[in-house]
């Protein structure tokens, strides 16, 4: 298990084929791509992707993942324990799954891409200053995983990667 070319992990997943998964049942594409969980780059990319069809994919997308966020944990202890640049990256990401898919879980109104007008955010917290505030600490945490893998990415992946800038996106 050596370390990737530049190439394998600087390029970004060609979208074009992630039309496919998201048309077809979310629990096959997980169980299917689930086979890249021993490839430190091919994992990476998997959380990659998954992130991005919970974001962008079918509503469905979420609801269907719920029931694999032990799979996500199990993936970041798996990789947790290395300290290279991949291993930390994989289990921040993991960790960052989780969250999104618990937020998403507790917020079932909320879509993948968090994008409400004002009056959707009215309508979930029905006015009550209460849900508003549990509403922004539940953000808050959310954004502190995105935060902290950003934070270990730059640290850890720089060694690998000198040159390269990566940003994360909720």
């Amino acid at each position: 298990m050596g370390y990737c070319a530049e190439t394998a992990f600087t390029r970004k997943p060609n979208y074009r084929y992630l039309n496919s998964p998201i048309s077809v049942t979310f629990s096959i594409v997980f169980i299917s791509l689930s086979s890249f969980f021993f490839i430190r780059c091919k994992a990476w990319k998997f959380c990659h992707v998954l992130h991005k069809l919970l974001r962008e994919g079918h509503p469905l997308c979420i609801q269907h993942s719920l029931r694999h966020r032990g799979q996500l944990t199990e993936l970041g202890k798996l990789w947790g324990h290395l300290n290279d640049g991949y291993g930390l990256c994989i289990k921040q990401y993991s960790k960052l799954l989780v969250t999104k898919l618990n937020f998403h879980d507790r917020n079932g109104r909320f879509p993948g891409s968090l994008v409400l007008n004002r009056g959707e955010l009215e309508q979930i917290a029905a006015n009550d200053i209460n849900m508003y505030f549990q509403l922004a600490v539940e953000m808050f945490d959310y954004l502190d995983d995105v935060i902290a893998l950003q934070a270990t990415s730059e640290c850890s992946l720089n060694v690998i990667f000198p040159h390269k800038i990566l940003i994360f996106s909720p």
